[in-house]
This record gives C-alpha cells, structure tokens and sequence, in this order.
C-alpha cells in the first residue's frame, strides 16, 4: 500500500520529542479517541489513495497532539467499503461495536446511505450513534430535510437525517448540475444547444440507478431545463451492480439506443440527442465511454466527477483522449490545498488523485470535533454524540484559520485547548458546515489529452449558486 512510502510527516517534531525537547507528553498515559473510515479501496469508486489521504490526517494530528503537549491520541481505523453498501454497512458495525470507533468517514452517496439508514432503523440495536462524513455523498436528496421518496419511507427518513447525524466534506450535486448544464451551452448552437442544427435540444442520459447517478442526473435536468424550458431530455438507468464494467454487449447496446432518434423514456422519435451525458462510478463510465468509441459516436458526450479518476486513465488509455466533464477540484485553490498536495506527495511518493483532499478533510473535521468535544469531557469516554454536537465548530467563521498539516494542527490544538474557536479551512474546500451538514466547492472543467487530465476552466460555487467561471 502506498502509505507504507511514507517518510514520515512530523519527523523532526518526533525526533525534538525523543530528545527531551519541548513536552513531556510522552510520559503521559494516552487517552485515545477511536476513529474510522469505511472508503472503498478495490471497488468500482476509489482509488487506494482515498485510505492513505485519511490515514495521513490522523498521523498529522497525532503529531501535533505531540508537539503540543497533549495526553490525547487518535487511533484511526480503515475498513473497506468496496463501494457496496451492505459491506459498507457489515464494516461500519464492525468498527462502531467491536472496535469502539466513535466517528466515520464514508464514501460515496449508495453507502452513505446505507449506514444513515442503519441509524433510523425501527430496530435501535441496527442505530451506529456516530457522526458520518461523506467524502463524495454527493447525492442531492442526502442531508434534505424536504427530500422525499414516497416508495421508500426508509430511505427518505435516512435522506432527510432529522437527527443531523450525517455531513459531507464536499458539496451536493446541485452545482455540478449548474456547471454541467454551463459546459454544454457554451459549446453553441442556435438556440443554445442546439449543436445539430434540428431546431430542437436534446440531451440523452446514460446514469447508474442509484442515489450518485439519480441524484446527478435531477441536478443537471433542473439546471438545463431553467436554461432551456423546452429541452428534450432521454435516460436510460441502469443497475451497476447487474450491468458490471465486463457486460460490455450491454452497453454497446444501450450506448446505441441513446445515440439514435428514438426517445427510450419518452417513446416517442424525437430527433438526434445534441449531448450524450455520462453520469456514473469510474468503472462503470469506462465502459461506457469503451462503447461510445468503439461505435464511432459522433455526439458529443459530456461526464459527471466519476470521469475525473485514475480508474479512467488505467481502464481506457488513450481512448478516454478527449473525453471531458466536470469534477471537484482536486485540490482547493488556497494554501490549505497547496500544504496538502506537498504532505500527500511526501508520505506516498504521488500527487493527490480525485477526493483524496475530501477523505482527508473527512478525517481531520472529526478529529477536531473530538479534540473540542474532548474540553468538557473524558477523552477515553467520549461519545458520538458529543462529536456530532461539535462538528460546525470546526470552522468558526469567528475563529482562527488554521490549514492541514501537523503545523496547522497544532496550531488548532492549542487554541482549542484554550478554549478558542478555530476556523478550519480544509485541502478540498472551506469545509464550512451549514445546519443540515453540507458544504460548498469549487470546481473544475477539464478534459483528458494524452492520457492525463487537463484543466479548461474554474468556477467558484463557494461564493455563488450559479458557480460563475473563475
């Protein structure tokens, strides 16, 4: 794993400790904090590298504990989710009641879920009574206190989180939508869109059957439709977990339905789509975008963040050139990410990939929480409750910056232990909670050119819901 490359972030800090120099904390017995994270590392979402981003925030913190003179360690564990939700649900248990971990990172919105309606289970036995951070929840119905979904009381109960168990380290999907509805405009057309020249707009579909892909797909229909009323809009929803990235006849198929006249969800022959729109998990996109360029499709297609993913690169080669979408940036556009990308590169030998600054962030706002938590209560005892409470306190819009990084750490374990409010600014974003536990992100256009991805544009959905350009 590549964690085990790391040179050791707070090297010096150890070492001045060692020595005798600065506090005595390591004669202190420790009062850990069990933490955790359920990211998937060998499904069809992640790279590895979401686990080693996690990881490295906890041996920076546990620095600065050090270096600040603190009793208090962090012990961070890692489960793989494999992007499934009844194992995301299966490791979740395991590390809350067997392991005593009192806080969870998670990974995408179908897991998310999937531990949210644990904790609003009829059966209080199933509930977890831990605070969860999604890394790339995304799904716009999660943390909705309005979302409803009359088939499925359970989930909308879970979507809904009365209780304010669940935040997320990066944004909902409504301003993807917003910037995937701008993309597409801007390529032209008359009217606006209208790319081959029918007098008509229409955009096909092509979306995993669960809360990322349905979630996406509502985001960017609400925002294409505000711009385009008579838009023409084609989908066809498929199960990744029946359709996997080998059914490829499957896609060939489907790819060729999108591609043609007729309308699959409407039924009616309503013209040639001007966009085909990708919206899915990275290996399940690749087996799309291998259709798309085995048919020789001449529309343009367009993906949601799944094309923005190592997956792509080492799945495709050079036939993802060309290939374009929108993403979160990888990094913020701040020092906080600048800190970052050098500590991430230093531990694991690599730069940041897709999400590794929100895994991290994930991390460090629930060790904060519990460091704050902590002031007013026995560390060893502390609960997930007493987290949960202290979550928006990371970042105190009246409090002090402080930025990733065992000196930015440090930093913040000082102040809270005087008592001061502290203002996270995190390597993926503000990590600015709001009272339903969302957050807002910049992000970035880009395409892939030479088997590497390449920005075009910024747009700044931290300032503005209509995500203006950079």
């Amino acid at each position: 794993m590549r964690m085990d490359k790391r040179i050791g972030i707070g090297i010096c800090v150890a070492c001045l400790l060692a020595l005798g120099c600065g506090s005595n904390a390591s004669s202190k017995p420790k009062k850990v904090i069990t933490l955790g994270a359920v990211i998937d590392q060998t499904g069809s979402a992640g790279p590895g590298s979401w686990s080693d981003a996690a990881k490295l925030a906890a041996t920076q913190m546990n620095s600065a504990l050090s270096a600040a003179g603190s009793d208090i360690e962090f012990n961070f564990l890692v489960g793989d989710s494999t992007n499934t939700p009844a194992v995301a649900s299966d490791r979740a248990k395991d590390l809350v009641t067997a392991q005593g971990a009192k806080g969870l990172v998670v990974d995408t919105s179908q897991d998310d879920l999937a531990l949210l309606e644990l904790q609003y289970n009829a059966d209080p036995t199933q509930h977890l009574d831990v605070p969860l951070v999604g890394l790339v929840a995304t799904s716009s119905m999660i943390n909705n206190p309005t979302a409803s979904v009359p088939p499925d009381p359970a989930a909308q109960t879970a979507y809904q989180d009365a209780s304010h168990w669940n935040f997320r380290s990066s944004s909902s999907s409504v301003p993807q939508g917003v910037v995937l509805a701008q993309i597409f405009l801007a390529k032209g057309g008359t009217p606006a869109g209208d790319l081959n020249g029918d007098g008509k707009v229409k955009v096909s579909i092509f979306a995993s059957n669960e809360p990322f892909g349905l979630g996406q797909t509502a985001t960017f229909t609400a925002a294409i439709t505000a711009q385009v009323p008579g838009v023409i809009i084609e989908k066809i929803l498929f199960d990744p977990a029946a359709h996997t990235p080998n059914d490829l006849g499957y896609y060939a198929t489907a790819m060729g339905q999108l591609a043609d006249a007729h309308n699959e969800t409407s039924g009616a022959d309503d013209g040639y789509p001007d966009l085909i729109l990708g919206v899915t998990f990275p290996d399940n996109l690749a087996a799309i975008i291998q259709a798309y360029t085995q048919a020789g499709c001449k529309i343009p297609m367009v993906s949601g963040m799944g094309l923005m993913n190592p997956k792509i690169l080492s799945s495709l080669g050079s036939s993802a050139n060309g290939q374009e979408g929108a993403a979160f940036v990888i990094v913020d556009t701040t020092p906080s990410g600048t800190i970052f990308t050098h500590d991430l590169q230093a531990a694991t030998g690599l730069p940041p990939a897709t999400m590794d600054s929100a895994s991290f962030d994930g991390a460090a706002t629930l060790m904060l929480a519990a460091l704050i938590a902590a002031q007013t209560s026995d560390p060893a005892a502390i609960t997930g409750t007493q987290i949960r409470d202290n979550m928006r306190s990371t970042s105190d819009l009246t409090g002090t910056v402080v930025t990733p990084g065992v000196a930015g750490f440090t930093q913040a374990v000082q102040l809270i232990t005087q008592g001061k409010p502290i203002n996270y600014e995190g390597a993926q974003g503000p990590c600015d909670f709001d009272e339903n536990g969302n957050v807002k992100n910049r992000l970035v256009h880009f395409q892939i050119a030479n088997i590497a991805f390449a920005n075009i544009g910024f747009y700044d959905c931290v300032s503005s819901p209509t995500c203006p350009a950079m």
